[in-house]
Formats: C-alpha cells, sequence, structure tokens
C-alpha cells in the first residue's frame, strides 16, 4: 500500500497521475481477507438499523424562504443470521471506505457447517461527512453553554466536601 501512495505522490509532483495508478490507490483504500467453500442448503435472515439526524434549522436570512435541512444517515449496523445443511465454512473480513458513499465500511462474517450448522454476519458502516457535522453542532453547543470539563478525581486532601 505505501508503493501506491509514493506512486501517487511522485506522479502529481511531476504533473499528471495515470489512471492504473489512480485505480490501484483506490484499491489500497480497502483491506480484507475472505476464504470458503459450501455445499447443501442454506436459509438466512437479516436485519438492519439506521442512525439518521437532521441538523436544527438555520434562522432564515430576512426575505428569503426557509428550506428544513435534510436527514442523513450517520451510519448503520446490520446483521445476519445463517441457518446451514451440508457440509462447508466461510470466513469473511473487510475493513474500507466507500468514496462513492464517503462512509466507512466494517464487515466481519463466520459460517460453518458438517450437517447442520450456522453463522453470522455483521456490517457495520458509518457516514464521515454527517458524523463531522453532527460532531461540530454538539461542539458547538457546548461551547455556547460554557461547557467544561469537570474533575472526576479528587486528591486525597481535597476538602472540598465533595463526595
Amino acid at each position: 500500500m505505501l508503493a501506491v501512495v509514493g506512486a501517487v505522490r511522485d506522479e502529481s509532483r511531476a504533473g499528471k497521475v495515470s489512471d492504473k495508478t489512480i485505480v490501484q490507490a483506490k484499491g489500497a483504500l480497502e483491506a480484507g481477507a475472505n476464504a470458503g467453500a459450501f455445499a447443501g442448503a442454506k436459509a438466512e435472515l437479516g436485519m438492519r438499523a439506521s442512525v439518521d439526524w437532521r441538523p436544527p434549522p438555520k434562522d432564515p436570512a430576512p426575505g428569503k424562504s426557509h428550506q428544513p435541512p435534510q436527514f442523513g444517515a450517520l451510519g448503520s449496523a446490520g446483521y445476519t443470521l445463517t441457518g446451514m445443511l451440508g457440509i462447508g465454512a466461510t470466513a469473511e473480513f473487510k475493513v474500507g471506505f466507500d468514496q462513492d458513499s464517503s462512509r466507512f465500511v466494517i464487515k466481519m462474517k463466520a459460517e460453518a457447517c458438517l450437517g447442520p450448522g450456522c453463522g453470522g454476519q455483521l456490517n457495520i458502516t458509518v457516514g464521515v461527512g454527517q458524523c463531522w457535522a453532527f460532531i461540530t453542532l454538539i461542539h458547538g453547543e457546548l461551547k455556547r453553554h460554557n461547557f467544561s470539563y469537570l474533575d472526576i478525581f479528587e486528591k486525597e486532601d481535597d476538602e472540598s466536601g465533595l463526595d
């Protein structure tokens, strides 16, 4: 991966980055491994949840119409349970960044059976842009309300009377 990043840097200094280097650099944004083989019948049941938020509306400028902010996804998590009958095993792990949706993606999957068996998969995504906007909003609100960190560890000779 370091060679790919170095190639992008070196080619950009020369003024032209080749298409081949761009494809290699995009591939470097993902890492993972998988292996598996299976023969038999399989049934899957899954569920996914998403955490969405909408920033508070800003005061509209005088004479302009008010457009409320849209909801955006902070992230999501999903799981899949698998029931199998047959023989086989599968394992997969991926960590990467999806440039199209600007999300970090983590995927873990494991299945095994010899006769009856089971498996599971966990997918987690975190939206970069929405998370940054959310953190910025929280920080701004804390600052606006004069938030200060509390000293939760007191010294032995503290005579404040607070326990």
